[in-house]
């Protein structure tokens, strides 16, 4: 049985897992996450299984077509950078909290770069990240049972 709050803690469960660019947590060829990588492995978690690499602006077109969301657990939340375009997305463990991997970037290849760097799965409060605009947060088709 799948629910919400079973999502959410497979979430928690990967709080500290190295960040790696592009990283979707495959072993043995990944050893971590990039924000979107943790946003797949979420969704898989809740029945959405995405065939193709994509990337966070790629989801945020994504969730678009299944239409906007209250800010609350389990929506995913996507923020643009100064230019508009998407560039994170994390998923909401409250309507205030967000866990999602950072920190990293595209130079953020191996797990001693991510050491380094700080760069890993954090949980952070949404206003920490405040120099990104919050575009909106989208409840996912989760199948749920």
């Amino acid at each position: 049985m799948t629910s919400i709050a079973d999502i959410t803690e497979f979430a928690v469960h990967h709080y500290g897992t190295p960040y790696q660019w592009g990283g979707e947590g495959k072993y043995p060829r990944d050893f971590g996450f990039d924000c979107s990588g943790f946003i797949k492995r979420i969704g898989a978690r809740g029945g959405i299984i995405f065939t193709q690499d994509l990337t966070s602006k790629d989801l945020f077109n994504f969730c678009l077509r299944n239409g906007y969301a209250k800010q609350e657990e389990g929506c995913w939340a996507f923020f643009s950078n100064n230019d508009g375009n998407v560039c994170h997305v994390g998923y909401l463990i409250n309507r205030d909290i967000m866990i999602s991997a950072a920190g990293g970037g595209p130079d953020c290849t191996t797990i001693e770069i991510a050491k380094a760097k700080g760069a890993k799965i954090q949980i952070q409060p949404l206003w920490w990240y405040h120099r990104m605009k919050l575009e909106g947060c989208f409840m996912p088709p989760y199948v749920l049972s």
